[in-house]
């Protein structure tokens, strides 16, 4: 079985290295994200100041509580390495490209099967929105967040299982909320929703709560001392965020004046980005959830 993986995992390599890699330094920024991300690390490298999210001399409040720290702190660790270029604008994002596209390969092997774990390698890795439209060839935040998601799914199925805790499991949760604040939650919604579909597994609903209280202080800790130095754009911050979601605020004007304007856009971004494998995603989806508990299955749970 080693063996297999290891093979797996090197085709993967090989097929991941050139598309991902190949000429990353070579070409000029694709959009104002790789600007703004790598602005921000630079210049925390250049002033010492770790707990600021300055860009062009000017406090940014929203990325300050939404898009901080971990992605600006790593960006910066590698410009101190390796120098300020195009390379470390996107190395970053590129690395996690790899890592995501053998983490999301060993995930699906382990809980169904070698060919399928192939296949769903293999289509994140042709899918244009992951490599291109802010993805493993860009300096984004997206491929970080990819891997935190498969790692969290991962370690969450392990600690469900009762083959391990979730102390690593609930981290990987608040390094997701310090890379995108509001999408830790997605992951702490699809947990609740699993825990709720699978009543074999609910006597582990316990301990990913208490592990979760107890590290509460962590997860909470940069936003507080954020919303303690600057109070006034704190409050900013959270009007603006309610009233994007709400569709009411002018910011998203650009993306539609209608209620629900965000989820439009960001909607018409998956088909346009993941074309033209979004087509078959409401198929899966609905192949799973009617697909039939096998006896082994229903018992993993049972620990």
């Amino acid at each position: 079985m080693l063996r297999t993986v290891a093979i797996d995992v090197a085709v993967l390599g090989l097929l991941a290295v050139p598309v991902i890699f190949l000429g990353l330094g070579d070409y000029s920024p694709m959009q104002m994200d790789e600007v703004f991300y790598h602005g921000v690390a630079r210049q925390m490298l250049a002033s010492g100041d770790y707990l600021r999210v300055e860009f062009a001399g000017e406090f940014r409040p929203y990325d300050a509580f939404m898009n901080a720290p971990i992605h600006y702190w790593a960006k910066a660790a590698l410009i101190a390495l390796m120098g300020d270029s195009l390379w470390t604008m996107r190395l970053l994002s590129a690395c996690f490209g790899l890592l995501t596209v053998w983490g999301v390969y060993a995930l699906v092997r382990r809980f169904e099967s070698r060919r399928a774990g192939l296949l769903a390698a293999l289509l994140l890795l042709t899918t244009f929105q992951f490599v291109h439209l802010h993805g493993a060839r860009n300096g984004d935040l997206e491929t970080l967040l990819s891997f935190g998601f498969v790692a969290a799914a991962a370690l969450f199925l392990r600690g469900a299982e009762g083959r391990g805790g979730f102390v690593v499991h609930h981290l990987c949760i608040i390094a997701v909320a310090h890379l995108k604040l509001p999408l830790a939650g997605v992951i702490v919604a699809a947990e609740l929703v699993w825990f709720w579909l699978t009543p074999e597994a609910r006597p582990r609903l316990r301990e990913w709560l208490r592990v979760g209280l107890l590290l509460l202080p962590v997860a909470l800790a940069w936003r507080a001392y954020q919303a303690f130095a600057h109070p006034e754009a704190m409050a900013e911050v959270v009007g603006t965020m309610f009233g994007q979601a709400s569709g009411s605020d002018e910011l998203i004007g650009h993306r539609g004046t209608k209620r629900f304007g965000n989820a439009l856009y960001y909607g018409r971004v998956l088909l346009f980005g993941a074309f033209p494998h979004v087509l078959v995603f409401p198929i899966a989806v609905v192949a799973v959830l009617r697909a039939p508990r096998d006896a082994e299955s229903a018992a993993r749970w049972r620990r």
